[in-house]
C-alpha cells in the first residue's frame, strides 16, 4: 500500500504548530486575541485543513522572502548584516524576527485582502519587536495574494522615547494578562477582541467564538 503523503504532511505541519508545543509566553500569543491564545493552550482544538494551508502558504513565503534578502544583501556593496528568525526573549517574552538587517527588525506578511497594506496588529507585532531588541527604526513588509495591481508593500515605522516606553508598557500588560490568564486556568480573565472593530474579523472562523460570545463581557 501507497504511503499517503498528503496526509503525512499534514501531520507534520499540525505538529508544528500545535500551541501544546509550545512554552513560555511569544509575541504571537499576545497580538491577536489573547483569550484565543489562551484556549489554545487550555483546551486546544485540531487544526483545520484550511489552517494548514495558511500556515504552510505563510512558512513558504517567509522562508524564500528570508533566503532572497540573505542573497541580495550579501551582494550589497555596503557593510550589512542579516539574521534570519532572530531569537530574542526580553521582558518574560520570546520572539522569532522574520528578518533583522544591520539591527532592524523586518515583519513579514501576507494578506488575502486585495491591498498589500499593513493591518494594526502587524504594527502591534513589530513594534514589540522593536522594544524587545531596543530598536526604534523597524519595517514591515507586506505580499498580497489576491491584488490585481501593486501585489506589495513596504513600510517604515519609527518610534520616539516616549512610543518605545508606551509599546513596553503594553506589552508587559499583555504578557501579565496572558499569564494571569493561564495560571489561573481561566480563560474568561484574558482580554478579547469581539468588541473591537478593527480585530472582530478575527472571530468569524474562531473555535471558541460561541463559549466567548456566550458570557457578557
Amino acid at each position: 500500500m501507497m504511503l499517503k503523503i498528503l496526509d503525512i504532511l499534514k501531520q507534520g505541519v499540525r505538529k508544528a504548530y500545535d500551541d501544546r508545543n509550545r512554552e513560555g509566553v511569544h509575541v504571537s500569543d499576545l497580538v491577536l486575541c489573547i483569550r484565543k491564545s489562551v484556549l489554545n493552550r487550555l483546551d486546544p482544538q485540531p487544526l483545520t485543513d484550511i489552517d494548514i494551508r495558511n500556515f504552510n502558504q505563510g512558512l513558504s513565503h517567509h522562508h524564500t522572502t528570508q533566503q532572497l534578502a540573505k542573497e541580495i544583501v550579501a551582494e550589497s556593496e555596503h557593510p550589512t548584516s542579516v539574521e534570519v528568525e532572530k531569537s530574542v526573549k526580553e521582558f518574560g517574552v520570546l520572539a522569532h524576527v522574520d528578518l533583522v538587517i544591520n539591527g532592524i527588525p523586518v515583519e513579514i506578511k501576507t494578506t488575502r485582502s486585495a491591498k498589500a497594506a499593513p493591518s494594526d496588529h502587524y504594527y502591534t507585532q513589530l513594534r514589540y519587536y522593536m522594544v524587545m531588541l531596543g530598536q526604534k527604526l523597524g519595517k514591515i513588509l507586506v505580499e498580497s495574494y489576491n491584488a490585481k495591481e501593486n501585489p506589495w508593500s513596504e513600510t517604515d515605522v519609527e518610534l520616539t522615547d516616549d512610543e518605545m516606553e508606551m509599546h513596553k508598557n503594553n506589552l508587559i500588560r499583555d504578557r501579565d494578562n496572558f499569564n494571569l490568564a493561564l495560571e489561573k486556568k481561566d480563560w474568561k480573565l484574558a482580554s478579547h477582541v469581539k468588541n473591537d472593530k478593527r480585530k472582530v474579523f478575527m472571530c468569524m472562523r474562531c473555535p471558541y467564538k460561541k463559549r466567548c460570545y456566550d458570557i457578557d463581557d
